[in-house]
């Protein structure tokens, strides 16, 4: 970013009027630069700034605001004035529509604001992500040497874009002639949504250290006092702390509305903005009422154990488990789901396990036959349907629906059960991308089928898994983690992958693929296998396991700390991916599949009861 008047070996701070922003954005500036901050506009008009210093016009964040006031003829006038006798301005999402504001500003504005959702901002060929912060349509002035420093748009990617975007806009604008311009709340933004946080320490660095001529390390160093890491990855190596702090995090996280269990647990923290999504997922509920029952049984803590029964007795007293067998999807739902319907059947066979409650396996039992009548004679599912219109699908070959079946159908023990889930191994389409983000996704629970049925149903499986293993063996990286892989397109408008895949980037998924890839390298290490096989076994899973505990999160905020998101960027070493998946993206918090598999995993790593058991 080019510098905008002063030099960068100032021998004082430079001076700042300033109208609007926030507290924290004038603690940023404070640390330095001189600034002179005033009530409104007109009263930084009246004072006789001299060349070379700079004024920042903003909206007064503090009041709620997210656009300034359209400013008056005379304003205008006044700050074209200013620009000619060598004052730098700086305005941020300042409404510019008519030809004056234009001579001024250099951008034309197109509407009222619009919300960043799913868009990213591109500066340096560098994307950053901006959720909660709002920016304003426009268009820039064409007059010669304007120059675009940042853009907005759908551009596609996790460090760069990777393909032309179907939208983009001017975001941040140097007019060459003593003016930036923002058409965005650039420094409205919390430090909880700033990703990845080196780009923006770049971005805001740069830019300020151009507009002020201050040192950009220093600039640098201000940004970090103003905007803190909110969380970071802990760095832990150890299994018993990091289940402790996995757990602690179901307590404190604020998922949970009655500490003792009664009220259930809600599905998650979304990933655009952190609020707590309002759901009774079934198997979130489940899974998280087995982590309290291993917890309790292995540590011989009745308080854990009285949690996880009250969890699971306020899910079925809400009688989710339909005339059929089958357990609705959410308590208001009538979709079932084959895979989730294993993970509802595991986690009640586990809590019987755990507690001794005939309840809990009675459910499992019904939900078992209700999925070998699905089945038929086929020997597969289609995979989804709905209980109020019957099923009326075509069979699915995707893993994605049977890993956690053969599973769940082996750990039920019946001879029925065991030959519907051994024939599983027989018909599923290993490569079938039918379901899944990616193909590391959809082989992870090929990988489960696999392992389940050659542990848990005694036939051999090994070519399959040999050849599943040296896949996942190619995509794990040094610090232990599995990369994304080829990103499957996918015709929904609200799930999608978290990375661009095809070794672009380097993000491992912790909601599709490393969390079931750890619980199933556990699995695989109860098996006997020749000794090549065993040996790549133990350094997938010792490399899973460390990756595991090294990015559990260790924050001041109760939502975060001693959890794990879905997207980790291991070239970044932060949490950080695509975020284009607008219903689990890349920074949710979810009950269950990552805060259930993760913890029983490390829970079964210390000696505690595995969660692939026969009955």
């Amino acid at each position: 970013m080019e510098a905008v008047g002063q030099s960068e070996a100032t021998a004082q701070k430079p001076y700042v009027l300033l109208t609007g922003g926030n507290a924290r954005f004038r603690s940023f500036l404070g640390h330095f630069a001189e600034v002179e901050a005033f009530s409104d506009v007109d009263a930084m008009l009246a004072a006789n700034p001299s060349p070379g210093m700079l004024c920042v016009l903003m909206p007064r964040y503090d009041d709620g605001q997210r656009l300034a006031e359209e400013l008056g003829i005379d304003a205008l006038y006044r700050l074209l004035e200013w620009k000619r006798k060598g004052v730098l301005l700086y305005v941020e999402a300042v409404p510019s529509k008519n030809y004056l504001s234009r001579e001024v500003f250099s951008y034309f504005t197109l509407g009222r604001e619009c919300h960043f959702n799913q868009d990213c901002i591109k500066c340096n060929n560098n994307l950053l992500q901006s959720s909660n912060l709002y920016y304003i349509l426009s268009t820039v002035h064409a007059n010669h040497g304007r120059k675009v420093l940042a853009e907005g748009g759908d551009f596609g990617g996790v460090l760069s874009p990777v393909r032309e975007p179907s939208r983009r806009y001017p975001i941040l604008l140097d007019d060459l002639e003593g003016c930036v311009s923002a058409m965005m709340n650039l420094h409205a933004c919390e430090g909880v949504f700033l990703r990845p946080y080196a780009f923006w320490r770049e971005l805001l660095g740069a830019l300020w250290s151009a507009l002020t001529g201050a040192p950009k390390a220093l600039v640098e160093e201000a940004f970090e006092k103003a905007w803190p890491r909110p969380f970071a990855p802990s760095g832990g190596t150890d299994a018993s702390a990091g289940l402790a702090a996995a757990v602690e995090w179901h307590r404190r996280c604020g998922l949970m509305p009655s500490p003792d269990g009664t009220s259930g647990i809600l599905e998650m923290f979304m990933s655009a903005d952190f609020s707590r999504r309002q759901n009774y997922r079934t198997d979130s509920i489940l899974m998280t009422a087995a982590l309290f029952a291993g917890c309790g049984a292995f540590s011989h803590d009745a308080q854990l154990t009285q949690i996880a029964t009250a969890l699971a007795d306020f899910l079925l007293d809400r009688h989710i488990q339909d005339d059929t067998g089958f357990l609705r999807w959410y308590d208001h739902s009538s979709v079932v789901y084959a895979n989730d319907s294993a993970r509802h059947g595991l986690s009640l066979l586990y809590l019987w396990r755990m507690t001794g409650i005939r309840r809990y396996r009675d459910c499992a039992e019904r939900l078992a036959a209700a999925c070998l009548g699905w089945l038929g004679e086929r020997g597969l599912y289609s995979g989804t349907f709905s209980l109020d219109e019957g099923d009326g699908g075509e069979v699915s070959r995707t893993p994605v629906f049977y890993g956690e079946m053969a599973a769940f159908l082996l750990c039920i023990g019946s001879s029925e059960a065991r030959s519907a889930a051994l024939k599983f191994a027989e018909l599923v389409e290993v490569a079938s991308q039918a379901m899944g983000h990616s193909r590391p996704d959809a082989l992870s629970r090929a990988l489960l089928l696999f392992a389940s049925v050659q542990v848990l149903g005694g036939v051999d499986c090994s070519a399959h898994l040999a050849e599943l293993l040296d896949y996942y063996e190619s995509l794990q990286e040094p610090c232990g983690g599995i990369r994304e892989d080829d990103i499957f397109e996918r015709t929904s408008a609200v799930e999608a992958g978290v990375a661009s895949g095809k070794g672009l980037d380097r993000i491992g998924d912790q909601l599709y693929c490393n969390n079931y890839l750890f619980a199933t390298l556990a699995l695989l290490r109860r098996g006997r296998f020749p000794q090549p096989l065993s040996d790549q076994i133990e350094r997938l899973y010792q490399g899973v396991h460390r990756y595991l505990l090294k990015i559990q999160i260790k924050s001041n905020d109760p939502r975060f700390d001693g959890a794990w998101m879905r997207a980790f960027n291991m070239d970044l070493d932060e949490y950080h991916g695509m975020a284009h998946d607008a219903d689990w993206g890349p920074y949710c918090l979810m009950t269950g599949w990552v805060m259930g598999y993760i913890p029983l995993t490390l829970l079964e790593d210390i000696g505690g009861p595995p969660f692939f058991q026969p009955c």
